[in-house]
């Protein structure tokens, strides 16, 4: 084989591989469109107004909150949580139940997994909410691994690590240093 041979090898090569990847292009971004979630994890307090101003209140809340960044609309189906595994147990995967209706009432109810608003249509751009209680014997006080949500895809996508690493900061803070206070 002469060198003008192997150059036509290589340039039939690099043909097949160009069509390839402009087939794959054009599938993925109009045929079959997946759209990105991006899911954030926090506690947050809630402010009540008074005559007009916003007054601090003791009521804290966790909000998993989830944007779709496009370009289609998407699904939630769940919000998952993963709990840490070992090396000879499974991971384990928990349905977390938002809370169904006023997340302010006193004693915040929910009413299984398909509540709060789930299942929840979020268009390109949009965001969709989720209320939990925050308290002592929540889900937190597991061995929690990730938080998230499941959408249209079966796709488990989790907020990020730092954000469940600054909730379990607080949880702990908040619930730890008052077992440490009770047992004095």
């Amino acid at each position: 084989m002469s060198t003008a041979d192997y150059a036509l090898i290589v340039s039939l090569f690099s043909a097949v591989v160009s069509i390839g990847a402009l087939l794959w292009n054009v599938w993925q971004k109009f045929i079959f469109v997946k759209p990105a979630l991006q899911v954030s994890f926090r506690v947050s307090r809630v402010f009540k107004p008074t005559e007009g101003i916003a007054a601090r209140t003791d009521i804290r809340l966790l909000h998993l909150s989830v944007t779709n960044l496009g370009p289609g609309p998407a699904t939630i189906y769940l919000c998952i949580v993963k709990f840490k595994s070992r090396w000879w147990k499974r991971t384990q995967y928990a349905t977390l139940n938002p809370i169904h209706g006023n997340p302010l009432h006193p004693e915040p109810v929910g009413i299984g997994p398909i509540a709060g608003g789930l299942p929840a249509k979020v268009d390109a751009g949009e965001l969709q909410a989720f209320y939990f209680p925050y308290q002592k014997d929540c889900f937190l006080e597991e061995n929690v691994a990730r938080v998230g949500i499941n959408d249209t895809y079966q796709r488990n996508i989790w907020c990020s690590r730092k954000d469940l690493r600054n909730v379990r900061t607080a949880y702990r803070r908040d619930f730890d240093a008052g077992l440490a206070v009770a047992a004095n």
